[in-house]
């Protein structure tokens, strides 16, 4: 019985040593990518106001690090920007945790910043919240309308 399996046999090993050529070079390939320190420069331009900024990052420093440095250096809320990266909309949810490297990004690429409000705030007085915010604020004032049997307070 030992002689029927040995064709079986001879096609898992080929097979399992396929799959730890490839799986040793996927390892290989990621820890060269993960300890990348060649530092980039990328310019930050932001189509409201026609400015641009230059930010030198590492390839494996994540996106959010770089979004968060722009957003302190122009002094406003990350949430009020918008970043777009070869005509795509980078969302911090998905790009967030992701770096230069994972995007394809050069030294000098571009990445388009537009904000969500027309002026940038310089000073949290003027970060009053948008209209629409004040507006869901007021939101709970329709419950009273339909008091009925509802009645039980929180």
């Amino acid at each position: 019985s030992h002689t029927q399996n040995a064709p079986g046999q001879q096609y898992t090993n080929l097979i399992a040593n396929d799959w730890n050529r490839t799986s040793n070079s996927n390892k290989a390939r990621r820890q060269n990518e993960s300890s990348d320190n060649t530092e980039i420069t990328i310019v930050l331009s932001n189509e409201n106001s026609a400015t641009e900024y230059k930010m030198s990052i590492k390839m494996d420093t994540t996106l959010k690090s770089l979004f968060n440095g722009y957003a302190d250096t122009c002094g406003v809320s990350l949430r009020s920007l918008r970043f777009a990266y070869n005509k795509s909309t980078l969302f911090l949810s998905s790009v967030g945790q992701k770096t230069p490297l994972d995007m394809g990004m050069k030294h000098m690429d571009t990445i388009i910043v537009s904000n969500n409000t027309t002026s940038t705030p310089k000073s949290k007085e003027d970060a009053a919240p948008p209209p629409k915010a004040q507006q869901r604020k007021k939101a709970p004032k329709s419950r009273k309308a339909g008091k009925g049997k509802q009645g039980k307070k929180a």
